[in-house]
């Protein structure tokens, strides 16, 4: 498995502007190196966005000691809560549990978190994030020029996400938290990122020839084809509809195979799954129409 370095869960808010949410028509297309709304510089100032670049940037000023007491009482909630969750599952997560760990009343939590939603919801949001942080930087260190390596890169990357955090997983994508309703019904701008590595690794071996989902286009029915079609319109997402259906065997392919694997389901003589993994998301590439090369020959044996 990809080596991976593992990122502390925390309030920290990383720019999206990496490998997610790219505009293949703007400046130069995907391989140029410059996305759509990216600033370059030249002797006569910038083209791109309309920033100069002599305008002075003023450091960011730093948090106040109250403010760092703050987020670092924050940060030991929500640990709290998920040594909860890791102990009880999530019925077993409660404002009152927390404060009662960490030595606070109850009403004191309510200085952070309105509600046990709320703190959920941060949590769920904090899992994603480092899902996220996780898989934009398999992304970049993976080869530009072997979309079947990459993409295999980018999967492992996932799946050593979710075994080194089983808890965060199993809350964003497991059973559903009891009495949870989530305090803000728009989609978490992270998960967003998140999967918008995996639509970039779509888009871009289509871009490069590599990748051909048309024949996804005589499965979908009327009906599927709409539906799939106003889930790419929503999106804003220039994946053709055949190849967002794609993306979704490829979504249930993935987490089918974590679920599974993560809850012990998989036969036991397998023992260590790598192998199988790896050879599940390259066959799943092919399934989609890639007509690279791909080597189901890994280093696992």
């Amino acid at each position: 498995m990809a080596h991976v370095t593992r990122r502390p869960l925390n309030n920290g808010v990383r720019s999206a502007s990496g490998p997610s949410a790219p505009d293949w028509q703007g400046a130069g297309g995907p391989d140029s190196g410059v996305l759509s709304g990216q600033t370059t510089t030249t002797p006569g100032g910038t083209r791109g966005d309309a920033s100069r670049t002599d305008v002075v940037q003023r450091p960011p000023k730093p948090a106040s000691r109250r403010e760092r007491l703050r987020l670092a009482t924050i940060d030991e909630i929500k640990q709290t809560a998920r040594d909860q969750l890791n102990a009880h599952g999530a019925a077993g997560v409660s404002l009152r549990a927390v404060a009662r760990t960490m030595g606070l009343t109850p009403s004191a939590l309510y200085r952070y978190f309105d509600s046990r939603d709320e703190l959920i919801a941060a949590l769920i949001a904090d899992g994603f994030r480092s899902l996220a942080d996780t898989l934009e930087d398999a992304f970049a260190l993976a080869p530009s020029d072997d979309h079947a390596k990459r993409w295999l890169n980018v999967t492992r990357s996932y799946r050593q996400w979710s075994h080194e955090h089983v808890t965060e997983y199993m809350l964003i994508f497991g059973t559903l938290v009891p009495d949870y309703t989530p305090p803000d019904t728009k989609p978490c701008s992270d998960m967003d990122r998140a999967v918008q590595v995996l639509f970039r690794c779509m888009a871009e071996s289509i871009g490069a020839g590599l990748l051909d989902p048309s024949h996804f286009a005589a499965e979908l029915t009327p009906t599927l084809h709409a539906k799939v079609g106003a889930w790419r319109e929503e999106m804003g997402n220039p994946i053709p509809p055949e190849g967002l259906a794609g993306c979704l065997i490829v979504w249930t392919q993935l987490h089918g195979f974590l679920s599974l694997e993560l809850l012990g389901h998989l036969p036991p003589v397998m023992g260590d799954a790598s192998a199988l993994f790896d050879q599940q998301m390259l066959d799943v590439l092919l399934r989609c129409g890639y007509r690279g090369p791909v080597d189901f020959m890994t280093d696992h044996d």
